[in-house]
C-alpha cells in the first residue's frame, strides 16, 4: 500500500445532472456575482468557479478550448466545495496561514511554471487568473493540514525511535523509487466508471505535456496533493504488489496507466530511482542555473520548432560556462535569466528535477519545447550537502502524514455528511 492513505473526495447530489452543466461559453456569459454553489452559510460565485477552471488550464499548461472547460467543471466545483468546507472548520479552530508559509507555496508553483516568483503574478495575469485565485486555493491547502494536525493532536507525533527505526530499513532496501502520485478514490461503487474515465483523462494530459504536480495539486485526493503529488523516496515494501510490479517496469520520466488500488485509482509519475546504498548517502543537492530561452508562438510550425531546437542546441555546444552559455544566448537574441540563488533540486518540479538532477556544473539539458518557446538549462553550480538530517526529515515527514491521512479522511467525511449543498449549475 502507498504510505500515504488516500482522502475520501466530496460526494455532492447536484441538483442537475453534470450532462446538463452549462456549457463555458453561458457560464462566462453569466453575471460575475451569479451563484454557482452554496455550501452551508459560503457563497461560490460563477466568477470563482471560472477563474479556478482557468486557474487549472494555466497551471497545467493545458489547451484553453471548450472542450477542457466543460471537462473540467464538474471535477473542479468538487474541489471548490471542498475547500469552502475546510475553510468553514479553520475559522472554526481559528487557524490563520502566515505570509512566509504562503511564499513558500508560491515558490514552489512559479518553479512548477518555470517563471520567476516576482512575475507570477504578472504571468498569472495575462492568461485571465487573478493572483487571488491561486492563494485561496494554497491557503486552504496550508490551513488544512494545521486543522488536521490539531485534531490530531499526540496520534501524529513520531518520535525519534521511528524514525533510526525506518532509515535502517529505508538503508537496507535494495532500490527506491521517487514517485509523484495523484490519488483519485472511489466512494461509491456507482461512481467507478467516471473516476477511471477521468483517471485515463489525466494521464493522456500528463502524457501530453501537462505539468504532473498541478494536476496532482488540483485532482488528486491524497495528502500528498499539497506537495504536487510529491511522495518522496519509498521502497517496494512501501508499495502493494501490483503498484510495484507496474512501478519496477517504468523509467524515470514516465508516467503509469492508471493502476486500480485499494480504494481507488493511482497515477504514478516515476522521476527517479536508486539502490539502498545511494540512499545512505543521499544529500540535499542545490544548483544554480543559467537559462536561455528562444520565444516562438504555440501556433509555429514544424519547421519553425526545429530550426529553434536548432539554434538551442548551437548555443549549449558552444559554450564551456555559464558566462559563455549567456553570452552566446544574447548573440542568438534570445532571452538570458539566471536563478538568483541556489535552487534546492528536490523541491524543482518532478519532469524539471528528471532534467536536471544528474548534471554536474557545465552540463545542460536538452531543447525543452514550452507553450511559449524553447529552453535550455546550464547548470551553474551543484552544491551537495550532508544526507543523513535531510534523509531523517524526509522520513518523519513520511511517517507524520502517513497519520495525519487517516484523521483527514474521517474529518472531511464528516463534513461533507453534514453539510448543507445547493449546486445551481
Amino acid at each position: 500500500m502507498l504510505l500515504f492513505p488516500p482522502r475520501i473526495p466530496l460526494v455532492v447530489l447536484f441538483v442537475v445532472s453534470l450532462l446538463a452543466l452549462l456549457p463555458s461559453a453561458a457560464v462566462r456569459a453569466q453575471d460575475a456575482q451569479g451563484i454557482a454553489a452554496i455550501v452551508n452559510e459560503d457563497v461560490i460565485s460563477v466568477h470563482d468557479l471560472d477563474s479556478r477552471v482557468t486557474l487549472v488550464l494555466v497551471t497545467s499548461k493545458l489547451d484553453d478550448t471548450p472542450e477542457n472547460r466543460r471537462r473540467l467543471l464538474p471535477e473542479v466545483m468538487r474541489t471548490l466545495i471542498d475547500e469552502r468546507l475546510k475553510r468553514q472548520e479553520m475559522r472554526k479552530q481559528n487557524i490563520t496561514v502566515a505570509q512566509n508559509e504562503l511564499d513558500r507555496a508560491l515558490t514552489q508553483v512559479a518553479q512548477q511554471l518555470r517563471v520567476e516568483q516576482n512575475d507570477l503574478a504578472i504571468y498569472l495575469r495575462q492568461r485571465g487568473v487573478p493572483m487571488a485565485t491561486l492563494l485561496e486555493q494554497l491557503e486552504a491547502e496550508i490551513g488544512w493540514i494545521k486543522a488536521v494536525q490539531r485534531l490530531a493532536g499526540d496520534r501524529a507525533v513520531v518520535s525519534r525511535r521511528e524514525v533510526d527505526e525506518e532509515l535502517a530499513r529505508v538503508r537496507s532496501s535494495g532500490v527506491e523509487y521517487r514517485l509523484a502520485e495523484i490519488f483519485l478514490p472511489i466512494d461509491d461503487p456507482a461512481n467507478q466508471a467516471r473516476v477511471e474515465q477521468q483517471s485515463l483523462q489525466l494521464v493522456t494530459e500528463a502524457r501530453g505535456g501537462a505539468n504532473f504536480p498541478a494536476l496532482a495539486r488540483t485532482f488528486s485526493q491524497g495528502p500528498s496533493a499539497a506537495e504536487g503529488g510529491d511522495l518522496g523516496w519509498v521502497t517496494r515494501e512501501d508499495l502493494d504488489e501490483p503498484i510495484e510490479k507496474v512501478v519496477s517496469q517504468m523509467q524515470p520520466g514516465q508516467v503509469s496507466d492508471p493502476i486500480r488500488g485499494q480504494g481507488g485509482y493511482f497515477i504514478l509519475f516515476l522521476a527517479g530511482r536508486r539502490s539502498g546504498d545511494a540512499a545512505t548517502s543521499a544529500g540535499r543537492v542545490s544548483m544554480s542555473m543559467q537559462q536561455v530561452f528562444l520565444p516562438l508562438p504555440r501556433t509555429a510550425s514544424q519547421t519553425e520548432v526545429a530550426a529553434r531546437v536548432s539554434t538551442a542546441q548551437e548555443i549549449a555546444q558552444g559554450s564551456n560556462d555559464c558566462a559563455a552559455f549567456a553570452e552566446r544566448g544574447r548573440a542568438a537574441g534570445a532571452q538570458v535569466a539566471a536563478s538568483p540563488n541556489a535552487v534546492d533540486v528536490q523541491q524543482m518540479p518532478p519532469e524539471l528535477r528528471q532534467l536536471v538532477g544528474p548534471l554536474q556544473a557545465g552540463g545542460v539539458t536538452q531543447p525543452i519545447r514550452t507553450n511559449d518557446g524553447v529552453m535550455v538549462l546550464m547548470v551553474c553550480e551543484r552544491q551537495v550537502e550532508a544526507g543523513d538530517d535531510e534523509q531523517r526529515a524526509q522520513i518523519e515527514r513520511r511517517l507524520r502524514d502517513q497519520r495525519l491521512a487517516t484523521t483527514s479522511r474521517r474529518q472531511i467525511r464528516d463534513l461533507r455528511r453534514a453539510a448543507l449543498l445547493d449546486v445551481r449549475i
